[in-house]
This record gives structure tokens, sequence and C-alpha cells, in this order.
């Protein structure tokens, strides 16, 4: 209900709570970078619902057992940073990918140029998250 009522276009980056710590949006303005700036990280605690408000990005995505944790989790900053490989797709405008614990990620990634991007990530505690069909 909070991401299709919602104009983030209008909103400034920072978090808003939408249930305290239970779901909050981060949002956030950035260029998008090279491969080689970015690393694959992964959460425990929260699942990510990350859309793209405006601009277009290179998103990677990988199973978290495939990848080699190269920084162990830090429950302070809620991520586990990883390397290897994975599979990349294009994140563009009022699209959006859902990222569970189990699924390693890299954001941010330039997608055929470099680009100004908004983007909302909606952080839903493990365990509030359900589907209805």
């Amino acid at each position: 209900e909070f991401i299709l009522s919602t104009d983030f276009s209008k909103y400034e980056p920072g978090r808003y709570d939408v249930d305290g710590n239970e779901i909050y949006a981060v949002i956030s303005e950035y260029d998008t970078k090279p491969i080689a700036e970015a690393k694959w990280e992964a959460h425990r605690k929260y699942i990510d619902i990350h859309l793209m408000v405006q601009g277009e990005e290179n998103f990677g995505y990988a199973n978290l057992d495939t990848l080699k944790v190269i920084q162990p989790y830090d429950e302070g900053k809620e991520c586990l940073l990883l390397e290897g490989d994975g599979d990349f797709f294009r994140l563009a405008k009022e699209s959006f990918i859902i990222a569970f614990p189990q699924d390693a990620h890299i954001p941010g990634v330039i997608y055929k140029e470099p680009a100004r991007v908004k983007k909302v990530v909606l952080k839903v505690k493990v365990g509030l998250l359900q589907f209805v069909v």
C-alpha cells in the first residue's frame, strides 16, 4: 500500500519510517558506477524491495551460496559483503526487484552509460512480507 500510494519523486533522500524498524524506506539519489567499484551485498534481518523512481541501472543478482565472503556479516550495518559472479539485468524507471536474505545483489552499476538515478529501497523485516495473488 505504501509503495502504490506514494509519489517518491517528491521525496528528498533519507529514511522514512512506514512501521518503525519493521518496515522503512530509504530514498537515495546517486550516479551509477562501473562494476569494478561495486560489491556484492546481502542482508539477514531485512528483505529489500528496490524500486527505481528515475533513471536506470544494471542490477546484479546471485544466490548467496555461490559467492565468497570477503567481509563477514556486520550486524550494525546489517550487511555481508561478497565477491564472485552473478547475473545482471536492467532496473529501469517504475520497475522493482525483491532481494531476500539468500539473494546477494549489486545495485547501482552503470547500464549503457553513467546515469543519475533516484531509487527507493523498502526494508521489510524478515517474516513480515506476505504475497497476495
